[in-house]
């Protein structure tokens, strides 16, 4: 990213990068912009199979984690 601070890089151009760096990959993000207003963003580089996979297996990272629904920050986690 040639050392630009990542806040002022779109989302967009991100996970473009990302795509590059995977043979497959499964993104869906969600931003509350306002009380009336929510933002859904979603990405997918791979064949089929694979990214049906992912998402199974982010489905079950997900439910293995736990926490409490109404705590959005209980599930916060990156894990390579």
């Amino acid at each position: 990213m040639d050392g630009k601070d990542l806040d002022f890089v779109p989302t967009g151009h991100l996970l473009r990068e990302l795509q590059t760096r995977m043979d497959s990959m499964v993104f869906v993000g969600s931003s509350n912009r306002s009380s009336k207003e929510d933002s859904v963003l979603f990405a997918v580089t791979g064949a089929l199979h694979s990214c049906l996979g992912l998402l199974e297996a982010g489905k079950l990272m997900v439910l293995s984690q736990g926490g409490d629904d109404d705590n959005d920050n209980d599930n916060d986690s990156i894990i390579d």
